[in-house]
């Protein structure tokens, strides 16, 4: 008989269930704890070996760590070691106002040791833990822990049997031959080394992380009460809510917040946030080095070095600009699609829109910067786009990047109009230039250098390509000095202060110069990845090229790793954002709106003769039973956006922006009815997002053809 061979793709489909029944039985499921809270937030009142004395009558803070402790809405667990002859009392606080049931537990006399539950119904701002004694003639406290449930450890072990039975498949379809694996190894070596820092429990608190952090929350929120795509979350601002969705977009942050909404805590979140980034980041510039230079060795020199560029883990651990550094990561797949309908095959400007899409879908600002790159780009080429009729393909790219990110684009626009503040996008661009000297030499707190790697890289291809005049070394060339004067441009060099004065806004948008060394970074990359491939002859020198090129990276950027990895940054750990950082920033609001009155004011307001009972709210949706005997109204803790909905019983009725714009709904006399609130979006999205949908489809197909049809003559060609 015969024997079959098994197909390729069996082994991830066993892993499969496999999986499944890990999650069923609970294996793996842990906690994540706090040990410390004693010794952090006690202070005085020490007795041996970890215990503590309070004199009666005293309300000791156990845990105040200010600002920073502050944590998501959920369930946790206290552990305590207290000794007393008297029943006394825990009190749980915060300081917005969060709920918290219970929020006293009660001390019995001669207690020991004690476990006790307690929920956050709120996110908690400054959460504290007192101890009152309050009674008898004794306490001693000898330690007190928290703890939390999570499924980080399960999360972890999915994504390590998909990735490894995914290497098997690729393995046994034959895809992975030496040269893959040599290229997959020192990539994935480069990867795992800039991912270090996020294998810590306790992340580094970077510049923006609080800000990240909090629309993070809020796009787990909405996803949790249905949305899709994610438009109004309703965590934001004390769970008042927030439209950063729409103005700040965050397609990135869709798996980090199902990872949540999957039990996971927000630290391995963002971690896994950070893996990803920089999966993708490898993927997509050695995709772009090994096309523009029909080399493998170029594309794996430019995927390490720009993975493991200066400026862009500064991106990621200084300044934690979570889009900016999404955007890095997909910007060469955009300059790709740019390189194809301007120089390679014009009949691949799909790439080109997803591309676009992509890094529309991350950042707004680098948006901005690559259409400006892509023009330059055009305008430069202008006379080849003419001789070879490229300029259908640039007009078809974009016309379906518009119709790809059409969901996105049409509440964007009705916000705007609507009046809804984008904040302080807006400073000064020539305040904000950094001395030439920082382009050498990293600043210590906030690293935005070229960096020796790259230097060296830029160097060594420079040497190369002296006389050399084919069309690959033109490409180098330009690419080089792109990267000089896109560095002279993040300078007070340039002349950013005479730009500002005459076009204000127009160039005030970027914010700060030094955000082109996301292009500085690419350029550099690609060019010392090709001078790698011309100094480096034969396949023994190539393998050593490639290996060198990782080792200087690697020892440029492990300074800088290493500071990441040990600092000492408690804040990040924790969870939410400070309260001055919720308060203090009114973007994506309603104008008008008091942010500070968000605080502590969780409860519904009523007016006139209307009441309610059975008062439940999460995110952007509330329920209430409403009754009214003469009419009254009722103002919900959340912000009355467009594209909420009101009913009572099913009958739909209107709301408007009550007093600090709260959601506010008049009730009629005689009212007994269960009033519902959620937010829906409007009929226009809605529409859109088919029309996005129907695109996304289409490019799909046409790609999956156009394969089928180029198999043939591959198969041919060999």
């Amino acid at each position: 008989m015969k024997n079959r061979k098994t197909p390729w793709w069996l082994p991830v489909l066993l892993v499969i269930p496999v999986i499944a029944a890990v999650w069923l039985s609970g294996a793996g499921r842990g906690e994540f704890r706090w040990d410390d809270l004693m010794e952090s937030g006690l202070s005085g009142f020490r007795e041996g070996n970890k215990t503590y004395s309070l004199d009666k009558g005293d309300a000791y803070g156990a845990i105040n760590r200010g600002p920073y402790f502050s944590l998501p809405a959920g369930d946790y667990t206290l552990e305590f070691a207290i000794e007393t002859d008297a029943d006394n009392v825990i009190r749980i606080e915060t300081s917005n106002g969060a709920r918290v049931e219970p929020a006293e537990i009660i001390i019995p006399a001669d207690t020991w040791t004690a476990k006790q539950r307690f929920t956050l119904i709120d996110d908690a701002e400054n959460l504290q833990i007192r101890i009152g004694f309050e009674n008898g003639t004794y306490l001693k406290l000898h330690d007190i822990t928290m703890s939390t449930s999570c499924t980080d450890g399960l999360w972890l072990f999915s994504f390590a049997a998909l990735a490894l039975a995914v290497l098997y498949a690729l393995e046994r379809a034959g895809w992975l031959t030496v040269q893959r694996k040599r290229t997959l190894l020192v990539i994935g070596l480069a990867v795992l080394i800039a991912s270090v820092p996020a294998m810590r429990e306790n992340l580094n608190a970077g510049h923006d992380s609080e800000f990240h952090r909090m629309r993070l929350r809020n796009t787990a929120s909405a996803l949790a009460e249905g949305q899709f795509p994610v438009r109004v979350g309703g965590s934001m601002y004390n769970g008042y809510g927030s439209a950063a969705s729409i103005f700040y977009p965050d397609m990135c942050f869709y798996l980090p917040a199902l990872l949540m909404l999957g039990g996971a805590t927000i630290q391995f979140a963002m971690s896994v946030f950070i893996a990803a980034t920089n999966i993708v980041t490898a993927a997509c510039t050695y995709a772009l080095g090994r096309r523009m230079f029909d080399s493998r060795t170029a594309g794996t020199g430019a995927a390490v070095l720009y993975l493991l560029a200066s400026y862009r883990l500064t991106d990621i651990y200084t300044r934690m600009a979570a889009g900016e550094a999404a955007a890095m990561a997909v910007i060469p797949l955009f300059a790709l699609g740019l390189w194809e309908v301007v120089f390679g095959e014009k009949k691949r400007w799909p790439l080109l829109a997803v591309g676009a899409t992509a890094v529309f879908m991350t950042h707004m600002i680098s948006t901005v910067l690559c259409a400006a790159a892509a023009a330059v780009v055009c305008a430069c080429c202008l006379p080849r786009l003419l001789r070879e009729k490229r300029l259908a393909p640039i007009a078809l790219a974009i016309g379906v990047t518009v119709l790809l990110n059409a969901y996105y684009l049409v509440p964007l626009l009705h916000y705007m109009l609507g009046g809804v503040s984008m904040g302080a996008l807006n400073s000064s661009v020539a305040a904000g230039a950094m001395e030439p000297m920082y382009l050498f030499a990293a600043d210590s707190e906030f690293p935005r250098d070229i960096g020796p790697a790259l230097l060296l890289g830029a160097a060594m291809a420079a040497y190369a390509l002296m006389g050399r005049k084919d069309e690959r070394a033109r490409t180098a060339k330009a690419l080089l000095l792109a990267g000089a004067a896109l560095s002279l441009m993040t300078t007070n060099l340039f002349p950013w202060a005479q730009l500002e004065s005459r076009l204000g806004a127009a160039v005030n948008f970027l914010q700060f110069p030094w955000r082109l060394m996301m292009f500085v970074d690419l350029a550099l990359a690609l060019a010392a990845g090709y001078g790698v491939r011309l100094l480096a002859e034969g396949d023994r020198a190539k393998d050593a090229a490639v290996i060198a090129v990782l080792a200087v990276s690697v020892l440029s950027a492990m300074p800088q790793i290493a500071r990441y990895t040990t600092a000492d940054n408690a804040p990040y750990r924790y969870w939410l954002s400070n309260s001055q950082m919720i308060t203090a920033y009114a973007e994506y609001t309603i104008p008008g709106s008091d942010l500070s009155r968000t605080v502590g004011e969780h409860e519904v307001l009523t007016d006139g003769d209307a009441w309610f009972t059975d008062y439940e709210k999460r995110g952007t949706r509330a329920e209430l039973q409403a009754r009214a005997a003469q009419g009254g109204s009722l103002a919900l803790p959340m912000f009355a956006f467009d594209g909420y909905r009101a009913e009572l019983d099913g009958r739909e009725i209107a709301f408007r922006a009550g007093e600090n714009n709260r959601l506010t709904v008049d009730i009629p006399a005689g009212t007994n009815a269960r009033l519902c609130v959620w937010f829906e979006g409007r009929a226009l999205w809605r529409a859109a997002d088919a029309v996005s949908l129907l695109t996304a489809l289409l490019l799909a197909a046409g790609a999956v053809l156009s394969r089928r049809a180029s198999s043939p003559r591959r198969a041919a060609m060999k």
